[in-house]
């Protein structure tokens, strides 16, 4: 599914237009982004929760030359499952 097809389930969801489910949509992005840079956790109960996991400075290695490079600390976000959404994936649950 792609965000136009994300636009139009959801409009048809909640029986609103096309321009409010994407009004909406981008509203959630921007505040989980907001929320995620800011280092808090985002928890949707039944759907799981997004958080920021923190990678630390270490040696790597370039695989063309073989030569030691340092690689940066980053932050990459990250989502949890909860538990309903994974019986509904897995088909445990209506």
């Amino acid at each position: 599914m792609n965000k136009i097809e994300l636009i139009v389930r959801i409009a048809q969801q909640t029986q609103t237009s096309q321009e409010d489910a994407k009004k909406f949509l981008a509203a959630f992005c921007e505040v989980l982004g907001d929320a995620l840079a800011a280092g808090e956790t985002v928890q949707i109960i039944g759907t799981g929760s997004f958080t920021v996991r923190e990678t630390p400075a270490h040696k790597g290695f370039n695989p063309v030359t073989q030569q030691p490079i340092e690689v940066a600390a980053k932050k990459s976000p990250v989502f949890k499952p909860g538990k309903t959404l994974k019986e509904k994936v897995n088909g445990t649950i209506a």
